[in-house]
């Protein structure tokens, strides 16, 4: 029976040509980027190694698989250009992914510092978003200690509801927020803008653990520069 079917169906439309647009193949949709590989990086007695010299960057971030021999209490120090951070080495390995710039990723071990491994952040897909809050009407003013936060909710835009509920003895009570598209597209921390009646007030840093959102607050917005 399908296959008479299918002839029937070719005996209906073989009295019809086909047109032009007809003949004419859809074109391909884009090919979908493959996840980056990590990096392993290691911190032993002798400092750090790493596994290559370049990694790429994916839509969240660069991702590195960090683990080693090193001590207990061993940090791996982390520096790219106009920034830095360090963080301790797990015990077993586990990849990260770091909301760091394409270019050069400096890394070296607490327990060795004088050893330094340089691995490059490649970009082929241009996920990486350059720019900062500044460029966003809001230049970085200052961290207080905030006694707020974080703001909870089941998105993102609940988590900040509720931080601005938090925050109304700051300032006056944001009114509105927005994603500012600076980093990487699906990093795993988000920046936000809060603001005053249309005017920029604070950032606020924006984390998803599972199905739970969490909002914090981060920077107060300086001064424009005009």
């Amino acid at each position: 029976m399908a296959a008479a079917v299918a002839v029937s169906g070719l005996l209906l439309v073989a009295g019809c040509a086909p047109t032009r647009a007809e003949r004419t193949a859809a074109p391909a949709g884009p090919a979908a980027v493959p996840e980056p590989e990590p990096v392993d990086v290691r911190c032993g007695p002798d400092g750090v190694t790493v596994s290559g010299t370049t990694v790429r960057a994916g839509r969240a971030g660069v991702p590195v698989r960090v683990g080693g021999t090193a001590p207990a209490g061993t940090y791996l120090n982390i520096g790219w250009t106009h920034g830095g951070e360090g963080n301790p080495v797990p015990a077993s390995p586990t990849v990260w992914t770091l909301a760091v710039p394409p270019g050069q990723l400096r890394l070296s071990c607490s327990n060795v510092e004088k050893r330094e491994a340089v691995v490059t952040v490649v970009d082929p897909s241009s996920f990486w978003r350059p720019g900062t809050t500044a460029d966003h009407s809001c230049p970085p003013g200052g961290i207080p200690s905030w006694k707020v936060g974080p703001g909870r909710g089941t998105s993102a835009n609940a988590a900040l509801a509720d931080l601005t509920r938090q925050l109304s003895e700051y300032q006056g009570q944001p009114t509105s927020w927005r994603k500012l598209p600076v980093g990487y597209l699906d990093a795993p921390v988000s920046t936000w803008l809060l603001a005053v009646q249309g005017e920029p007030r604070i950032t606020a840093l924006v984390r998803r653990t599972g199905s739970e959102f969490k909002a914090d607050p981060d920077a107060l917005c300086g001064p424009l520069l005009r």
